[in-house]
């Protein structure tokens, strides 16, 4: 008689020591081994290695939502509520309750919150804050005019000035001047006149003039002299108007920047404003304080609003929110005409996603971002010159940033990462690590992503080297940044839950039941630290282990008896222990950390199985 032994199963290890990402949009079984299709709170560490985040703490509480945070003269400025505050002062009290934009310029900065521009700096030897229409620029819009009438035109009106000037040629004789405007306003109307040494002398209203404002007429009790050079304009009025909604052309505007000639950062572009949602302006060369009513350009026709703004190679690239066409992007560039005035032309247009939001915006790798509502897009130096634009760069994440409300959505750019702030969430690129990724192939590369979650960020930005962001609740928090210590991991005294799920492994053969007998973890050494570990099968997730105190190493300064270790080796610790999962085809192992003031990062991870002999079918 002859016996047949069934042979041993093959045992087999699955190992990776390599933890780039989170990817959402594959299936669990599907996703890459280094890959994680379900991870919260964790950050690249190095690449290939990941860990926790650490926490924030709060380090100012305002009376009303934090809406925007600049920088001026090394000090903090925050817009809370309808208050600007430097420190603790009050700077101004009616501001909008809505998020702002700021730029410094010339020494100034410039704040536009939609209902009215701001400048702060200094004015007569005194840091103050005024409104941009108390220091408007005041332009002289006419020149060469005879006391009739005439002249050459000069300087376009300033929307943002009710004044102007009007430079006349006397001709000794008549003593009624006549304005380019009637109905003006009753602001004391301001007139020079130069003398014969070519000084100009100022002439008072009542005293040596009357003005008809309902006419429009400046009469002289005597008669304005003849210039003493030949053709040289002598006689200067200076009058105020109020042109209905011209200053809230650009008092509205809330997000803009600034571009130039030849791609020069000399001029101030602005948009944002609701009652012209397609159309944009831009200031005076190196002068926020003028922008000419004829300096502006409609793009769209309409049919989109402009969202943001991007330079690329020297152009301007206007981003527009969705539009029925798809070219949502107009570039233009910056050049001068026959009369060496600026001009601004449109030289292409692309079609691909609009943008979702006007703060959604930012640069990584010098690579403009912009959120659409498809995800994270970048506009490269190659697309501006083609007809479309496809470079998504959040492949792993979308499904879940579709999922949000990316309308109010906060970007910015901190040390090599793209933070995305919405509602409670963050997600984050990663602009060290890059992938082709074949399910896009229209883009070139795709940058790993991060999910964290329990932020709840209105807004977002860096400060001295921390990332920094403020609450609806008016709370400004600071992250921590020094990753080995142990108080660096709380959310204002809160424990930080963090996990890094493995994908859903099925083994060399799917269709065989399996035994899973070893598993083994490298995780960073910390002062304080531990992990547990997680198997989900059979629709249960049950705890298998934990670390204990076995990646703890010794530190007089941090002492935890639960987790004591005589070990002062501070390189990655393993621990191993015997599992016993059997009879099931698939499992998703996960680590995990959720104690507070604890480090927690996954180096290395391996499993040891066997494919049984018993098949599905």
């Amino acid at each position: 008689m002859r016996f047949n032994v069934p042979s041993a199963p093959t045992r087999r290890v699955l190992t990776t020591d390599k933890f780039y990402g989170t990817d959402m949009h594959n299936a669990p079984d599907g996703v890459s081994i280094h890959r994680s299709p379900n991870a919260l709170n964790m950050i690249r560490d190095v690449p290939g290695s990941v860990r926790k985040r650490m926490g924030f703490k709060q380090i100012n509480k305002y009376d009303g939502r934090i809406n925007g945070t600049f920088f001026f003269d090394n000090n903090r400025l925050i817009h809370a509520g309808t208050r600007l505050y430097t420190g603790d002062e009050i700077l101004y009290s009616e501001m909008n309750d809505s998020l702002s934009y700021g730029v410094v310029f010339e020494n100034r900065l410039y704040i536009f919150d939609g209902k009215e521009a701001l400048v702060y700096g200094e004015f007569d030897g005194n840091k103050q804050i005024k409104k941009l229409t108390d220091i408007a620029y005041v332009p002289t819009i006419i020149i060469s005019r005879l006391p009739s009438g005439g002249g050459t035109v000069y300087e376009p009106v300033n929307l943002i000035s009710r004044a102007w000037k009007e430079s006349y040629l006397a001709d000794g004789t008549s003593k009624k001047y006549q304005l380019t405007q009637k109905e003006i306003d009753s602001d004391e109307v301001l007139v020079r006149i130069m003398d014969s040494d070519g000084q100009w002398q100022s002439k008072k209203e009542g005293t040596h003039f009357t003005v008809d404002r309902t006419k429009g007429i400046v009469s002289f009790n005597t008669a304005p002299p003849s210039p003493t050079v030949a053709g040289m304009d002598n006689v200067e009025i200076t009058v105020c108007k109020t042109r209905e909604g011209y200053a809230d052309k650009i008092n509205k505007c809330t997000f803009g920047i600034l571009y130039g000639v030849n791609g020069g950062c000399d001029r101030l572009f602005l948009s944002g404003n609701p009652n012209e949602p397609d159309c944009d302006r831009y200031s005076a060369l190196k002068d926020p304080t003028y922008f000419g009513d004829k300096w502006y350009s409609v793009l769209g026709g309409g049919q989109a609003a402009i969202k943001g703004y991007a330079v690329i190679n020297g152009c301007l690239a206007v981003v527009r929110e969705k539009s029925s066409d798809g070219r949502n992007i107009v570039i233009r560039n910056g050049t001068t005409d026959s009369n060496s005035e600026a001009v601004f032309p449109i030289i292409n247009t692309l079609i691909g996603p609009g943008a979702v939001s006007a703060k959604g915006f930012g640069y990584l790798q010098n690579e403009p971002m912009f959120v659409t509502e498809l995800g994270i897009y970048a506009v490269t130096s190659q697309d501006i010159s083609g007809e479309k634009y496809s470079q998504n760069r959040s492949f792993y994440i979308n499904s879940e940033l579709m999922k949000e409300e990316l309308e109010n959505c906060f970007c910015c750019v901190y040390r090599d990462m793209f933070f995305c702030a919405v509602g409670n969430k963050v997600y984050i690129l990663d602009g060290l690590q890059k992938t082709y990724e074949s399910g896009q192939p229209y883009s070139s590369f795709q940058y790993e992503c991060y999910i964290w979650d329990g932020i709840g960020a209105r807004i977002m930005w860096e400060e001295n080297g921390a990332l920094c962001f403020g609450r609806e609740d008016g709370s400004v928090m600071r992250f921590y940044t020094d990753k080995d210590d142990p108080e660096s991991y709380n959310d204002c005294g809160k424990p930080i839950y963090a996990l890094w799920t493995m994908p859903q492994f099925s083994g060399h053969d799917f269709y065989k039941r399996k035994v899973f007998r070893n598993m083994a973890v490298s995780l960073s050494s910390a002062i304080r630290t531990s992990a547990e570990v997680f198997a989900e099968y059979g629709g249960v997730k049950k705890k298998l282990f934990d670390s204990g105190g076995e990646a703890v190493y010794l530190d007089f300064s941090y002492i935890d008896f639960e987790n004591f270790n005589f070990s002062s080796d501070s390189s990655p610790h393993t621990f191993a222990r015997r599992i016993n999962i059997r009879r099931t085809d698939k499992v998703m192992f996960s680590v995990e950390n959720g104690k507070m003031n604890e480090p927690f990062g996954v180096h290395a991870v391996a499993i040891e199985y066997n494919d049984g002999s018993k098949k599905l079918f």
